[in-house]
C-alpha cells in the first residue's frame, strides 16, 4: 500500500480518538451531527425558503449544519454564514435550587413529547423533526436540491410524509380548512397559516444525564414544542424566520424566578471582527462588523440579529394587552427583553458558561446571565466611566449608527462575540404554559451595496415593520400565485411558457384580494439554484396593458417607500418596472444576460418567472406584492438522439378558413417545439349571451345590457370525441394579454370591432383597412367640424346606427356606396329625373319648442319632441346602394335630420354646412341616415313614425358630416362606406401543427453527434462549483448507454452506465475506487447496445496540482 496512504488512514484513526470528550475545559463550537434522511424519521432539516437558508435539529440546536459548521446561510445560495450556532435556553428555581436547560454548545433536552408524564422514546419513528410546504406538489424543489438534500422526488417525498403525518395532535399548528377541530391531511394545510414553510418539532428536559451534561443542572421538567415559519416575499419578512417556543411545565414542581433566553454565537462572515449590541426599544439584539470590510462578505457585511416578538405573558393592568395562542389577552403584558449578555473571546470576566456536569461555573453561570448580570460574578455589567460610570442589565445599549452611547469595541476590540438576550422573571406552576416568539433576521450583505453601518439600519426597519406584522397576528395579503413554467431546452436555446396551464393562469391573473390586483409577470436570471432575490437580475417584465372594460391600463414603474440606509429617510424606489408592454407568457431565449454571450450547450442556467400585484391605495404598505421566487435550472442542448424537431420558436402556421366571410383571422403560433403534436384543430364561433357594458342614446349614458356577443372556440379535430381545448373566448383584439397556449401551440382570434372601419387613405396605405373611400369624382363630404361625437368611422364624423339604438346588430352591417346627384350651391337637385336623387324621410329635433326662426314655420308641421317626423319627398341629392353583393347591389332608404336651434336652417332639404359646426346643441345639425330597409318611393310606417328619428329604427349608418366645398356637386361623384365584418357562426379557421419525429434511424444517426467537453480538460471546467468538483461531460447519449474508459496502456480506469432521458453523463475524473485520475490522454468507449452502435472518443486531462485541505 502506498505509504502516504497509510500514513493518512493512521491519522483518520488517531484523530477519531479525540472526537468523544469535548467540554470541561472550554467551550467547543459545536459536534458533528448526524446527517438529515431524506425518508423516515429525520432529525434535522433546513428552513430554506426565503433568503435565509439554515439548519434545525430536533434536541433544540440551530444554525449549526450536519458537519458541525455555521450553518445560518445569507443571502441563500452565497455559501456565506451569519450564525454559528443558535439555541433557546431557560432557567429558574424549584424552591432555592437553580436549574438551567435548552440549547448551547451541547444540547440538555432529548426529542420527544411528554405524554401522560412519560416522555417519548427519542428513538420512536415518529419523534423526528416535521417540515411542509404549503405548495410542496407544485413549487420548484431547487434551493432543496442545491442544498444537497437529494432528488426532487425524494424530496417531494418527504415533504408528502410530513403532511400525511403531521404531529397536530401533540401541538403542531395547522389551518383548519374545514373548522372541524381535527387535523386532515386531505382538507386541512399543515403549518403556521399563511406560511410559506413550517418546521416542527417537540423535546424535554426529563433526562436527568442529559439535562446535567449542559451545565450540571437538575431537570425542571418541561415539554418545548418548537415551530418555525417563514415567507418567502421581498422586503422585511423575506429576510427573516420566525420561532415560536410553547414551553410547558410536564413536571411535578413549581418553578419560579423563570427566565427564558435566546443564545447564539454569530460569526458574521470571519468571526474574528465582529461587534454585539442591543436595542431596548425593540427588543433587538444584533451582530455587526467592526469595519467596513469583512474577510468572507468583502465590502458588503451584512448585520444579523434575533428580536422576542412575544415574551412571557404576566400579569398586567386593566389596561395591558398580551398575546397568547395566537389571540389578544386583556389584563395581561408580554415582557419585553429585559436583559443582555455577551461574552468576549479571551475574557475571564466576560467567559462562557461551562460546558459539562458543573453547578456552580455553569448553572449559576447562566443563570446571572438570565438575569443581566455577568457570568463570573453577582455583578451587572459595568459601564464605562466616561459615560457615567455604574452598572447595567443592558450593556452595548448604544447607538452604533449615531456612534453614540455605551458601544462594543469601547472595552473590547472587534473579535468573535456570542450573547443572548433574556425575558423574566415569571413562574411556571405545574401545568402552565408559555409562548415565546423570537424573530431571526439579517439585512445587507453581498448584492445589497450597503456599508455595514447601513446594513445594520436595514435590520432595524425589518424588525420593525415585521412587528408590526406580528402584531396584527400576520394577517397580511398574498401576492398572486407564482406562475408554472414549462421549459423546452434547445440547441443554444431555451423556450419557457408559463401560459400552459390554464386554471393556474387563471387564478394568477385574476388575483384581487385586499386591494392588490394582479399587474404582471417579471423574468429573472440567476447565478446559481438557490440564489436569492437580492442576486436576480430581472430581464423582462410583461404588465397589464388594457383593463378589462377594454380602456388602457395606466400602470408603469410602480414606486414605493423605502428607508434609505444613509439618510433614514423614507424615499420612494422602484420596485416594478411596467410599462404596459401587454401580458406575455411565453419567450425565447438565446442570450446568457449574466455573461453577455449566448446560451452553451450543456451548461446550466437558472431563471425564475414570478406575477406581481399592485394597490393604488396610498396608505398601502407596501404597495405591491410579488410572487415567491422559484428557481428552474435549465441545460439548453441539441435534441437527444432520435428526436427531430420539425418547429422552431415563433414558426407561423399555415391557417385555412374553412367558412364565413368576415374580416377576422387566425394567427397560429409555435411556442413549444418539443410538445407539437401533429393535430389538426379548429376555430368556430358562437353567438352567447353576456352581461355588460354599452353606451346609448345621445346623452351617452352607461347602462346594462343583456348583449348577445359572439364567442370563439378552439377544438382538436384530431381526437375522438373531438377535444375543446379553449372554450367561448370573447376577446378577438389578439392583445398579448388574452393569448393562451395549448399543446405547444398560442393561438390568436382577431376580429373586427363593431361599426365602420376606422382608418382611411390619409392613416393607412392598406385599402383592406379603409372605412371610405372615393370611388368616382372628388370627395364631397368633411369631419372638420363635424366630429364632435367622436363616431368610429370617417375620422369620427360617421358611425353605424347601434350609437343612437338600432334594431341592425352589427352582424348585419353592410358596405354602403353613396352615389351623389346633380345640385347647385344651394343645395337644390338641378333634374328630379335624376336616379341618385331620393326619397328621403326628414325630420325635426326640438320641433316642439318656439321657432328659432320664423321661416322654419312652414317647415315644421308635426310639433312634438324628440326627432319629430315632418314629411317624405324626393329631393334628397344622393342615394345609398348595400354592395355586399356587388353584381347585384340593393338601394336603401334615407333620412336627415334638421334642427329648430337659432343656427339651425329647417328649409326641407339635406345642405350640410361649410366650415361651421354641425354637432353643437345650437348647430344646423344637419345629418343623415341609411336605414337597412329597401328604398321605396311611398314612405314606410315603420320609418315615418311621429317620432322614429329619436326611436329604435334599422339604422345601418347616421353622419355629423359637413359640406367640404360650398360649390354645386356635378352629379359624377361617389363615396363608398366599408364596414367591419364581424366574426359569426358561419365563420371558421383550420390549421394543423407539425409532428416531434421519434425514430431509432434518427438515433443512429446522432451517434455521430456524441462528444465530450471540456476537452482538453485543462485543470478546470467553468461549470465546477468549488475546487474539490472535477468534471467532464459526455454529450448527445441516447438513454442507455455504457461508458468504458482507459488509459493508454489499456487498463480499464472507470465504467459508468446510463440510464436516464437525459442526454448528459459527467466523469467526476475519478476511477472506479474514487481516486482522481493522473493527467493524460485517455480513450473512452461508449457502447450503445440498444442501437447496436460504439462510439470512441479521446479525452485529454490534465489534472492541477491538488494539496489536500480537507480529509
Amino acid at each position: 500500500m502506498n505509504h502516504k496512504l497509510i500514513k493518512f488512514i493512521s491519522i483518520l484513526l488517531l484523530l477519531a480518538g479525540f472526537t468523544a470528550q469535548v467540554y470541561a475545559e472550554g467551550v467547543s463550537k459545536g459536534s458533528k451531527r448526524p446527517l438529515r434522511k431524506t425518508n423516515g424519521t429525520p432529525s434535522s432539516t433546513k428552513f430554506n425558503i426565503n433568503q435565509i437558508a439554515t439548519w434545525f435539529i430536533n434536541d433544540g440546536s440551530s444554525d449549526l449544519d450536519n458537519l458541525g459548521n455555521s450553518g445560518f446561510v445569507y443571502p441563500k445560495g452565497s455559501g456565506k454564514t451569519a450564525f454559528f450556532q443558535s439555541g433557546f435556553v431557560w432557567g429558574g428555581k424549584v424552591g432555592d435550587n437553580i436549574r438551567v436547560g435548552g440549547s448551547t454548545y451541547q444540547s440538555g433536552v432529548l426529542p420527544g413529547a411528554v405524554i401522560n408524564g412519560t416522555p417519548q422514546d427519542p428513538g420512536d419513528p415518529s419523534v423526528h423533526i416535521y417540515r411542509v410546504r404549503r405548495d410542496y406538489k407544485t413549487g420548484g424543489m431547487t434551493t432543496e436540491m442545491a442544498d444537497g438534500e437529494g432528488s426532487e422526488a425524494d424530496i417531494r417525498a418527504q415533504y408528502d410524509n410530513d403532511w400525511m403525518t403531521w404531529p397536530a395532535d401533540l401541538g403542531a399548528p395547522y389551518e383548519d380548512v374545514n373548522g372541524d377541530g381535527k387535523y386532515d391531511p386531505n382538507v386541512d394545510i399543515p403549518g403556521v397559516p399563511g406560511a410559506d414553510q413550517t418546521i416542527w418539532y417537540v423535546n424535554n428536559d426529563f433526562d436527568r444525564s442529559t439535562v446535567k451534561s449542559l451545565y450540571g443542572s437538575e431537570p425542571i421538567g418541561l415539554e418545548c414544542q418548537t415551530t418555525v415559519w417563514g415567507y418567502n416575499m421581498g422586503g422585511a419578512l423575506g429576510n427573516m424566520l420566525f420561532r415560536k417556543y410553547k414551553i410547558i411545565n410536564k413536571g411535578t414542581n413549581n418553578v419560579k424566578d423563570m427566565y427564558v433566553s435566546m443564545w447564539s454565537d454569530p460569526d458574521l462572515g470571519d468571526a474574528t471582527d465582529d461587534l454585539a449590541g442591543c436595542d431596548t426599544t425593540l427588543s433587538l439584539a444584533f451582530i455587526y462588523n467592526g469595519k467596513g470590510y469583512d474577510k468572507v462578505y468583502g465590502d458588503y457585511p451584512p448585520a444579523a440579529g434575533f428580536d422576542f416578538f412575544q415574551g412571557p405573558v404576566v400579569a398586567g393592568t386593566a389596561t395591558d394587552t398580551a398575546i397568547f395562542n395566537g389571540k389578544k389577552v386583556p389584563g395581561k403584558k408580554n415582557l419585553p427583553m429585559t436583559a443582555f449578555y455577551y461574552f468576549i473571546n479571551g475574557s475571564d470576566t466576560y467567559s462562557d458558561p461551562d460546558l459539562g456536569p458543573y453547578y456552580e461555573t455553569g448553572t449559576k453561570a447562566f443563570y446571572r446571565l438570565l438575569q443581566g448580570q455577568m457570568s463570573t460574578k453577582d455583578e451587572y455589567f459595568p459601564i464605562p466611566a466616561d459615560l457615567g460610570g455604574g452598572v447595567t442589565k443592558f450593556p452595548l445599549s448604544g447607538d452604533p449608527i449615531a456612534g453614540t452611547g455605551y458601544l462594543d469595541g469601547k472595552l473590547f476590540d472587534p473579535d468573535d462575540r456570542r450573547f443572548g438576550m433574556s425575558s423574566g422573571p415569571f413562574t411556571m406552576a405545574v401545568g402552565d404554559t408559555q409562548e415565546i416568539v423570537v424573530a431571526q433576521m439579517a439585512a445587507g450583505g453581498p448584492g445589497s451595496g450597503q456599508s455595514y453601518i447601513d446594513a445594520l439600519k436595514t435590520l432595524k426597519n425589518y424588525d420593525k415593520k415585521a412587528q408590526e406584522a406580528y402584531d396584527k397576528f400576520f394577517v397580511l395579503p398574498s401576492a398572486p400565485r407564482a406562475p408554472m413554467v414549462d421549459v423546452t431546452e434547445l440547441d443554444q436555446e431555451i423556450d419557457l411558457n408559463w401560459g400552459a396551464h390554464l386554471d393556474q393562469v387563471a387564478e394568477t391573473e385574476a388575483h384581487n384580494k385586499e386591494g392588490y390586483k394582479f399587474q404582471g409577470y417579471n423574468v429573472y436570471q440567476l447565478p446559481r439554484a438557490n440564489s436569492g432575490r437580492n442576486e436576480a437580475i430581472r430581464l423582462f417584465t410583461y404588465d397589464v396593458a388594457t383593463l378589462e372594460d377594454g380602456s388602457p391600463d395606466t400602470v408603469k414603474l410602480i414606486l414605493d417607500n423605502e428607508v434609505d440606509p444613509k439618510s433614514g429617510l423614507l424615499l420612494p424606489v422602484v420596485k416594478q418596472f411596467g410599462n404596459n408592454t401587454g401580458i406575455v407568457r411565453t419567450l425565447k431565449l438565446e442570450k446568457d444576460y449574466i455573461t453577455g454571450q449566448p446560451l452553451v450547450n450543456g451548461k446550466k442556467y437558472y431563471y425564475a418567472v414570478t406575477a406581481y400585484a399592485y394597490n393604488p391605495d396610498k396608505e398601502a404598505v407596501p404597495n405591491n406584492l410579488e410572487s415567491s421566487l422559484a428557481p428552474i435550472t435549465i441545460v439548453p442542448h441539441a435534441p437527444n438522439p432520435g428526436v427531430k424537431y420539425n418547429s422552431s420558436y415563433g414558426e407561423l402556421l399555415p391557417v385555412t378558413r374553412t367558412g364565413g366571410k368576415s374580416d377576422g383571422s387566425v394567427i397560429a403560433t409555435v411556442v413549444d417545439p418539443a410538445k407539437v403534436n401533429g393535430h389538426t384543430y379548429q376555430v368556430t364561433f358562437d353567438t352567447i349571451r353576456v352581461f355588460n357594458k354599452a353606451l346609448y342614446a345621445e346623452t351617452k349614458d352607461s347602462v346594462q345590457a343583456n348583449e348577445l356577443r359572439n364567442a370563439w372556440t378552439l377544438t382538436d379535430m384530431s381526437t375522438t370525441p373531438h377535444q375543446v381545448k379553449i372554450f367561448h373566448k370573447l376577446d378577438q383584439a389578439g392583445t398579448s394579454d388574452s393569448l393562451l397556449t395549448f399543446d405547444g401551440l398560442i393561438i390568436k382570434v382577431l376580429g373586427p370591432p363593431e361599426g365602420m372601419k376606422s382608418d382611411d387613405p390619409n392613416t393607412t396605405d392598406d385599402a383592406s383597412l379603409w372605412g371610405w373611400n372615393v370611388t368616382a369624382g372628388k370627395r364631397q363630404f368633411t369631419w372638420s367640424g363635424a366630429n364632435g361625437f367622436g363616431l368610429e368611422g370617417f375620422q369620427g364624423a360617421m358611425g353605424m346606427g347601434l350609437d343612437y339604438g338600432s334594431t341592425v346588430p352589427a352582424s348585419n352591417l353592410k358596405n354602403v356606396v353613396l352615389k351623389l346627384a346633380q345640385v347647385d350651391s344651394l343645395g337644390n337637385v338641378l333634374d328630379q329625373n335624376d336616379p341618385d336623387v331620393s326619397y328621403a324621410y326628414r325630420f325635426v329635433r326640438k320641433a316642439n319648442k318656439d321657432l328659432a326662426n320664423p321661416a322654419f314655420g312652414e317647415f315644421i308641421t308635426n310639433k312634438v319632441g324628440g326627432w319629430a317626423y315632418q314629411d317624405f319627398k324626393k329631393n334628397f341629392p344622393f342615394a345609398a346602394y348595400d354592395v355586399e353583393d356587388p353584381a347585384h347591389p340593393r338601394r336603401l332608404a334615407i333620412g336627415y335630420l334638421e334642427n329648430n336651434m337659432p343656427n339651425g336652417t329647417v328649409d326641407g332639404k339635406y345642405w350640410p354646412p361649410v366650415g361651421a359646426s354641425n354637432t353643437a346643441d345650437d348647430s344646423p345639425r344637419e345629418w343623415f341616415f341609411i336605414y337597412d330597409t329597401d328604398y321605396k318611393e311611398t314612405p314606410d310606417p315603420e320609418l315615418a313614425g311621429p317620432a322614429t328619428g329619436s326611436g329604435v329604427s334599422p339604422m345601418l349608418y347616421w353622419s355629423t358630416v359637413d359640406r367640404r366645398y360650398d360649390a354645386p356637386w356635378s352629379g359624377k361623384d361617389e363615396l363608398a362606406l366599408f364596414v367591419n365584418h364581424i366574426n359569426l357562426p358561419a365563420d371558421s379557421w383550420t390549421f394543423t401543427s407539425k409532428t416531434v419525429e421519434v425514430s431509432s434511424e434518427y438515433a443512429k444517426a446522432d451517434v455521430e453527434k456524441i462528444n465530450v467537453f471540456p476537452n482538453p480538460y485543462y485543470g478546470a471546467n467553468s461549470q465546477e462549483l468549488n475546487k474539490y468538483q472535477r468534471f467532464v461531460t459526455f454529450s448527445h447519449l441516447p438513454q442507455s448507454a455504457t461508458i468504458r474508459i482507459f488509459n493508454l496502456a489499456g487498463q480499464l480506469v472507470r465504467t459508468i452506465r446510463k440510464d436516464s432521458p437525459d442526454q448528459f453523463q459527467r466523469w467526476d475524473l475519478a476511477t472506479e475506487s474514487g481516486l482522481p485520475v493522473a493527467s493524460g490522454l485517455y480513450i473512452v468507449y461508449v457502447d450503445m447496445p440498444e442501437l447496436g452502435k460504439t462510439k470512441i472518443l479521446k479525452v485529454a486531462v490534465i489534472q492541477e496540482q491538488q494539496i489536500l485541505d480537507r480529509f
